[in-house]
Formats: C-alpha cells, structure tokens, sequence
C-alpha cells in the first residue's frame, strides 16, 4: 500500500478554506431562494430529454418577478466573496513550495482538513 502523504497547511489556509467551503453552502442555499431569473421575465414551458424510456418531460417556469433590490446585493455580495476567497486559496503562497506532481493531491487534502482539526482551531 502506499504511504500517505501529508502537508503542514498554515494555518491562514485553512481558515480561507474552512470559510470558502462553508460560503458555497450559503450561496447554495440562499440561490435556491432565489426566483429563477434575476430580472422580471414571463414564464415558459420546454421539452427536456430525460434519460430513460420517456424520451422528454415538460419543464415549466412561471412567471419570474425577477429579484428584489435587497436579494440582488446579497447576491452580488456572496458571489464577490466566493470570488476573493478563491483566489485567495488558489493563490496561496503554500502552493509554490508543493513538488508540481503533490499538488493536486495537497489541494485534495485540503478541502477536507478542517475535518482533522480539533473542535477549539475550527472555531
């Protein structure tokens, strides 16, 4: 079998990446609050391939009163900070020092350390 390979991530990595994770489950959640079309627009209906025997399936959108002026700023707001944050971990000057060939393995292990970390550090 072969042997595991772990990083030292600093610490401000982590947190970026704890923070990163936890906000795309916010902005998940607040969209699917959303209404489907950001600006007022009349509903629709189309036909969907669907893989099974059916062949299709209607979709139907009502009519979308578009969002408010305070849903549109949450939103934008959410998005900018995904954005920073993305950067921000992708960025990181941690990933220089990781060997070309470790990194994809090292962004792997990232995205899950928060889930080693003793409760008293996520916090």
């Amino acid at each position: 079998m072969p042997e595991e390979t772990t990083f030292d991530f600093p610490a401000d990595l982590r947190k970026e990446q704890l923070e990163l994770l936890e906000l795309r489950d916010e902005y998940a959640a607040f969209c699917k609050t959303l209404p489907w079309s950001a600006v007022p627009l009349e509903g629709f209906e189309k036909d969907e391939p669907t893989m099974g025997p059916a062949g299709q399936r209607k979709v139907i959108f009502g009519d979308s009163p578009g969002y408010t002026a305070e849903q549109a700023e949450r939103e934008q707001q959410l998005r900018e900070r995904l954005v920073e944050l993305s950067a921000l971990v992708g960025m990181h000057r941690f990933w220089s020092d990781v060997p070309r060939e470790d990194r994809v393995k090292a962004r792997m292990a990232l995205k899950h350390a928060h889930e080693q970390l003793p409760v008293s550090e996520v916090a």
